[in-house]
């Protein structure tokens, strides 16, 4: 019955869609003014700016304008599937890859998706990107200078921050979506809303005509599950997203354009990204030099008389600071270091202590003597939102009257009573109009700044109301979109001490079992989070941890998807136990190297598969070279021994990869530098007596490359024929995609048939050859002539990352993405 009403519902609906509004003259008029209005509205409020811990009056003539710099992604999505031979050199700049296609933009806390978001809502009203009056883009960051993509001009910016949408349940019922369902839940949002005068008809119009650009905000802050007032479940996010997957064809061929972000880890899965048919491009960390631009801009905004000399205070500052400077990536806490360092304080060591010293300078600032009486406060208000609904999925957003009786119950105030009534109300104005933490976003909806402060604050409840930690660990660990929360609260638990941190932490040890581990692994990675912590606070970690740890990543490898056994590993390199042969170093502090041995003889060779015979046998390492391996060359003085660099073009300087933990491979590495470790490893086993006198260790040249990864047959891939999801670190399209460098070796389904991992994807390779064949000299180390490269990256499709496709890069240059792996061959 359910099902026909359904059916007879969207006939209604879509029936109704053509008479939504007479095109005549007064109403068209009557519609130009209702867009313009909303235009206009657009560009006003989506150019404010909320700076955290300064007064109204300090940032009251703040625009967005003044202190944004481009978001940027990792992913080429302009790159068509085996077309590119020389990949470009990211990152790249997200606006323009919307331009290239509708977007699924997934990204972490605080890496900006809805600055993002409300960006391209103003520029697309604005119908240009605004110069920037005081610091504009440097002619030496031109490839950061933002347009408007020609796709987007005229576009109606219809931007739905989607908490704001899930806050009315009515809108939100049914299952099996449709695009007329989703249609009349988004123009009745707009009916109830009116933005800037928008109403819900008008939007249907522009959606007809093809005139929308849909940015879709926060898929992870849509409630999986409500409940209505019959006892009836219902899903909104999956409604959401069965209903995208069903409008996006029309939508499109309309000529419509869709922008969605949400949280990775509580967004569409795999199947509903390929669903929706959307190129995802994760919004990237802000590179170093977009991080000098912001730090720029915002002392410039904030304090312009000292604008210069606070900019280079704090990036020394960031640069002496290890811990805290790897997050200094994500926009938001750049921006709370910056507020931090204009008041004359030293940078926190860790990010617990970073957003413990934000809060409590925003509040000691607008509260004064009460300051800790607001906090404990927006605590309580922080764990009574996080446990709102069925507790599963942290609510992101609540009503006015949700948040009185959260209020109610931690001050003991009885809202039947005026006096109780009064009281509670006084304090929520008093933090909603002074804490510069908890807001109002209208309608009588009520937010945190950031949801990572409402994480923050929940675990400082918890850690504050909670005598036994490990019955909470135990509670919310289940619970995938509790980790954060619980993150910080490890945190907190770790400042008891160690023994009553360590005690609490062991309640998650049997999540570790494989039947618990393959049934819900969310609470191994909380145990994989804290016993980093403990790696970090220099504790010991004993068996009781380390045995379960081991046998929980072994186990992994075949039966978790890779996303979650990647980040098992990850943990595992962090901790110093990633003891597999080839991953790391010798006892005597030299690079632990597993081969592979290739036999001498024919084998097929290049895109036309033509037989190729190899004269010598050879071998290849297993795995590329890790960031731990490359380390060793780096601290035996290899970039000032000038030995190592004798005939080669250029010595570069040593750039930071992307990713440094240290059972990943190198990345960001020029072909010069990949040939000095070379040599430089090659001296030190001749010195040690393991090399024989006629082989060298060097660069694998491409038919030695390829010769490893295909074997003697026919293969396409190292692994067979076809690409097999899951076989390697690849974008697939709607896939799993980590969006990163993955830990080497954690593909065992990609081995090739010469035992070596990772020739598809993760990083792609240097080979010893000049790139142009038939040039004189091929494998020489001298010249500036383009080198090859094999084997794809983590950011490319499949094609991409055939055994045959071949790459080509000026030998000085390293960008994310760039490894190499070490070849045993004799001397030619």
């Amino acid at each position: 019955m359910c099902h026909a009403f359904n059916q007879e519902l969207d006939r209604f609906l879509s029936s109704g869609e053509q008479a939504v509004e007479v095109v005549g003259g007064a109403s068209s008029a009557r519609h130009a003014q209702i867009r313009e209005a909303y235009l206009d509205w657009l560009r006003k409020s989506c150019n404010s700016v909320e700076l955290l811990g300064l007064d109204l009056g300090q940032s009251a003539d703040i625009d967005l304008e003044h202190v944004y710099v481009p978001a940027v992604t990792d992913r080429d999505v302009s790159a068509a599937p085996h077309a590119m031979e020389s990949a470009k050199n990211g990152p790249f700049l997200l606006l323009e890859a919307l331009g290239h296609s509708p977007l699924y933009v997934p990204g972490h806390a605080g890496s900006g998706k809805s600055t993002f978001c409300r960006w391209v809502a103003r520029v697309v009203a604005e119908g240009q990107v605004p110069d920037h009056r005081r610091i504009p883009v440097p002619d030496d960051m031109a490839a950061y200078r933002e347009t408007l993509p020609a796709r987007l001009v005229g576009k109606l910016p219809i931007l739905c921050r989607l908490r704001d949408w899930a806050s009315y349940p009515e809108l939100l019922t049914g299952k099996g979506w449709t695009r007329a369902r989703l249609e009349t839940s988004l123009s009745g949002w707009l009916d109830k809303t009116t933005p800037g005068g928008l109403t819900g008809s008008a939007f249907l119009k522009e959606l007809s005509a093809g005139n929308c650009l849909l940015i879709l905000d926060g898929v992870d802050e849509v409630p999986e599950r409500i409940r209505d007032q019959f006892g009836m479940d219902h899903w909104p996010q999956d409604n959401l997203l069965v209903g995208l997957a069903d409008a996006m064809p029309v939508w499109r061929a309309a000529g419509n354009w869709l922008l969605l972000t949400s949280r990775p880890a509580n967004g569409p899965s795999a199947e509903q990204q390929r669903s929706l048919g959307l190129q995802t491009a994760e919004i990237a960390e802000l590179p170093t030099e977009l991080q000098a631009l912001f730090v720029r801009r915002w002392f410039e905004v904030v304090q312009p008389a000292r604008a210069e000399a606070l900019s280079d205070g704090l990036w020394r500052e960031m640069d002496a600071v290890g811990q805290i400077g790897v997050i200094r990536g994500n926009p938001m806490l750049l921006a709370a270091l910056c507020a931090i360092y204009a008041h004359g304080a030293r940078l926190p060591r860790d990010v617990l202590t970073l957003y413990d010293t934000v809060i409590q300078q925003v509040l000691c600032k607008r509260f004064k003597a009460d300051h800790e009486t607001a906090r404990h406060r927006l605590a309580a208000i922080a764990f009574g939102m996080h446990g709102h609904g069925d507790g599963a999925t942290p609510a992101a957003e609540v009503s006015e009257d949700q948040l009185d009786r959260i209020l109610a119950r931690f001050t003991g105030k009885d809202l039947a009573t005026d006096d109780g009534f009064n009281a509670v109300q006084a304090i929520r104005q008093g933090l909603l109009e002074r804490s510069g933490l908890l807001l109002s976003r209208g309608g009588g909806r009520v937010v945190f700044y950031h949801l990572s402060f409402q994480e923050f604050l929940a675990a400082e409840w918890l850690n504050r109301r909670s005598s036994s930690l490990d019955a909470v660990l135990q509670k919310y660990a289940p619970m995938p979109a509790w980790r954060l929360t619980l993150r910080f609260l490890s945190g907190f638990l770790a400042r008891r001490g160690e023994s009553e941190a360590v005690a609490a932490w062991k309640c998650l040890l049997p999540y570790l079992e494989p039947a618990a581990l393959e049934a819900n692994p969310a609470p191994t990675l909380v145990l994989a989070d804290s016993l980093e912590i403990i790696h970090a606070k220099g504790w010991p970690l004993n068996d009781v941890f380390k045995a379960p740890l081991l046998r929980a990543c072994d186990h992994a490898l075949h039966h978790l998807p890779p996303d979650l056994r990647a980040q098992l590993w990850l943990t595992r390199g962090r901790l110093g136990l990633d003891d597999r042969p080839g991953v790391g170093l010798r006892t005597d502090g030299l690079p632990d190297i597993l081969w592979g041995r290739c036999e001498a003889g024919d084998f097929l060779y290049g895109e036309d598969r033509e037989r190729y015979t190899l004269e010598m046998p050879f071998k290849l390492a297993v795995y590329p070279v890790t960031n731990l391996q490359f380390r060793a060359f780096v601290e035996d003085g290899g970039y000032i021994q000038d030995e190592w660099w004798e005939g080669l073009g250029a010595r570069p300087a040593r750039r930071a990869g992307a990713w440094t933990d240290p059972n990943a491979p190198l990345d960001t590495i020029s072909w010069f530098e990949a040939m000095a470790f070379c040599r430089w490893l090659e001296a030190k086993l001749r010195v040690s007596g393991e090399l024989e006198e006629s082989w060298q260790i060097s660069l694998p040249t491409e038919a030695q490359w390829e010769r490893a990864a295909r074997g003697t047959g026919d293969r396409i891939f190292p692994w067979g024929d076809s690409y097999v999801s899951g076989s390697a670190n690849i974008y697939e399209s709607g896939g799993i995609t980590l969006n990163r460098t993955s830990p080497v070796g954690v593909f065992p389904a990609g081995k090739a048939s010469s035992g070596a991992l990772d020739m598809s994807g993760n990083v792609c390779e240097w080979c010893r050859d000049k790139y142009e064949y038939g040039e004189s000299d091929m494998i020489s180390a001298n010249g500036h002539r383009p080198r090859t490269a094999r084997g794809g990256f983590w950011f490319m499709s499949a094609g991409n990352c055939r055994i045959s496709h071949r790459y080509w890069f000026y030998p000085d240059r390293g960008f994310r993405g760039m490894g190499f792996r070490v070849c045993y061959m004799p001397v030619p």
